[in-house]
């Protein structure tokens, strides 16, 4: 009998803890707050353990947001997206992709070493 599942793993993909850069260089430092991008992380996973017959996609972060983890300056639309992973050896994953928005307090702006007067100074 094959698997019985709907869906293979369940994640939640944000930002880094370590803040990394979604640019390979310093770049980032000259782009204003708004624009500044940050690599995508595997915040959480169910189930925790890979399936016997469903590897866990690698690298499942980057297809989740492609374009790094970016603040904006309005909250956004939900959006959905799919997504298909193939293996070289042809075999396929298919996702869906949820990305919700939400506020982002003074302190992790701060972590992000942005301040509230740079982040206000960008309003038009």
């Amino acid at each position: 009998m094959g698997k019985q599942r709907l869906i293979d793993y369940v994640v939640l993909v944000g930002l880094n803890k370590t803040l990394k850069s979604f640019y390979h260089d310093d770049a980032q430092e000259t782009v204003s707050p708004s624009q500044r991008r940050y690599m995508p992380e595997i915040l959480a996973r169910v189930p925790r353990t890979e399936h016997a017959d469903a590897e866990f996609p690698q690298n499942v972060e980057s297809f989740v947001v492609p374009r790094g983890v970016q603040l904006r300056r309005r909250d956004g639309l939900d959006e959905l997206h799919s997504f298909t992973l193939t293996k070289l050896s042809g075999d396929k994953a298919y996702g869906f992709c949820y990305t919700r928005q939400h506020r982002v307090s003074a302190d992790r702006l701060g972590m992000l070493g942005i301040t509230i007067e740079s982040w206000n100074a960008e309003q038009h």
